[in-house]
């Protein structure tokens, strides 16, 4: 800890109180217990290149990262953002938070916009009680090219501990790419109350100032995603079966598809999508994409989340495979 405060004394000229916008989140976890899954940690909003972010992470009580035969954290650098100049260091302090700092040995800023920085591997203990937990990051601080220091306020996200059952949609205020997990389509009814407009991509429901909302839309039907105006942030709970991410198909078409993701936890495109063709790609609504050029995935996005929709761009006409 002491080597990581001495780096940036040395090298950053802070500028105390100065909030800024842009912040790390990690999207709501599902976990089991005795399981371990990742979790990609994202930075949203950029408006300015950055050569280092540091923050802290709490995790509840019977819920931490992982490690690796050589007793260290397993956290994974997203390729697609880091040079060889970047580091990621990342520690457990002896109050059981983590810190992580992100830095380029030559004040090179990180590649890139919005998505994923790096994904780490959460595991929980065997004993730990289904329920929902809640992680906090804090103590963010992010420096720019010129060394200009923001610190955003401390930002929440849900683990969802064995209860796969529920299905947890977090709408921000604004337009939302949305899918579901569960097996049952999701009701309308509590989404009619908060959004002005739900598309689909054959139907849409719309708000009208006298007839309220009017449309042929009925459900947010499983492997379907669709896109919301949310009137104001808000989290809904659904329940349900989970869906069989295991033998999942959706149909596509050659060409652009709004795809659902059908799992409710956070895996890698690699692991999640089982027959991509070179010239798929897939495009999240954080402007983030991927390109399968036929052995391998590249680009930015890197991982799918539970209750997201995404665009995904087929090079023939098929049945996409998800396995995990």
């Amino acid at each position: 800890m002491k080597m990581l405060r001495f780096f940036l004394t040395c090298t950053l000229l802070a500028l105390a109180g100065n909030v800024h916008a842009d912040e790390l989140v990690i999207p709501a976890v599902s976990i089991e217990p005795g399981s371990s899954c990742e979790v990609a940690v994202e930075l949203v909003n950029p408006e300015r290149a950055y050569i280092m972010t540091e923050f802290f992470l709490s995790l509840p009580e019977g819920v931490s990262i992982a490690k690796d035969g050589d007793d260290e954290l397993l956290c994974e650098p997203n390729s697609d953002r880091f040079d060889r100049t970047h580091q990621l260091v990342a520690e457990q302090g002896s109050d059981g938070s983590y810190h992580f700092l992100i830095y380029s040995s030559r004040n090179k800023a990180l590649k890139g916009s919005s998505g994923t920085l790096f994904t780490m591997t959460l595991q929980a203990t065997a004993d730990l009680a289904q329920g929902e937990y809640e992680g906090r990051i804090f103590g963010q601080i992010f420096s720019d090219e010129n060394k200009t220091e923001y610190n955003p306020a401390d930002v929440t996200f849900n683990l969802n501990v064995g209860s796969s059952g529920d299905f947890t949609l977090t709408l921000v205020k604004g337009w939302n790419w949305v899918s579901s997990y569960l097996q049952e389509p999701l009701p309308l009814d509590q989404l009619k109350e908060k959004c002005s407009r739900i598309v689909g991509q054959e139907q849409e429901l719309i708000r009208d100032p006298q007839l309220g909302m009017t449309g042929g839309l009925t459900a947010l039907e499983a492997g379907k995603a669709y896109k919301v105006l949310a009137d104001e942030a808000v989290t809904l709970t659904f329940s349900g079966q989970p869906h069989d991410a295991t033998t999942s198909r959706i149909e596509l078409k050659k060409g652009w598809n709004w795809m659902a993701y059908p799992c409710g936890e956070t895996k890698g495109i690699a692991v999640a999508v089982a027959n991509a063709e070179a010239g798929d790609a897939i495009a999240s609504q954080d402007g983030t994409t991927a390109t399968y050029n036929g052995n391998s995935w590249t680009g930015i996005l890197t991982m799918l989340i539970p209750g997201q929709g995404y665009l995904y761009k087929s090079a023939t006409a098929k049945q996409l495979v998800f396995s995990f």
